[in-house]
């Protein structure tokens, strides 16, 4: 399948541990303003120091393109009972603070769809049989001595 320029319309589905279920978190797909905010907001710097704040970045900007979530996937304790809730407005189940509730007791999986999104988004292939590919000693410059394996 093709990516889907800017699509609204994505799911990842992940496996959530402390349920012991499959949770499908609907996105939409960043925009390159978005992606770079992103990565540059990643460290912040006051003065002569640096500030990590990839928990910050990673709750703003999964928050900012997550769209919805499978029905199903998320209860709320409703006096003794736990309901369903619902991320779809035309569901019977539907929740208007949808999205509050998943910030507020889900971090974790905001979290896991920014990094999917934003973070690895892409890996590269290793090199195909019978792609030719360069020894580490030819990598060397003259008189340089290997200095093992990484």
């Amino acid at each position: 399948m093709a990516r889907r320029l800017g699509s609204t319309e994505n799911t990842l589905n992940i496996q959530d541990n402390l349920s012991g279920t499959e949770i499908g978190l609907h996105y939409r797909m960043p925009t390159t303003k978005e992606t770079s905010a992103y990565a540059n907001g990643m460290v912040q710097r006051k003065g002569n120091k640096m500030k990590r704040q990839l928990g910050e970045m990673r709750q703003k900007f999964g928050a900012r393109i997550l769209t919805g979530f499978n029905d199903g996937n998320f209860e709320k304790p409703v006096g003794e009972k736990w309901m369903p809730i619902s991320s779809n407005p035309k569901s019977q189940q539907y929740d208007p603070d949808w999205k509050a509730l998943i910030k507020e007791q889900a971090s974790d999986i905001i979290e896991a769809l920014a990094i999917h999104v934003f973070e690895v988004s892409v890996s590269i292939q290793d090199a195909e049989d019978g792609d030719e590919e360069m020894a580490d000693d030819e990598l060397l410059e003259d008189g340089d001595e290997p200095v093992g394996k990484l």
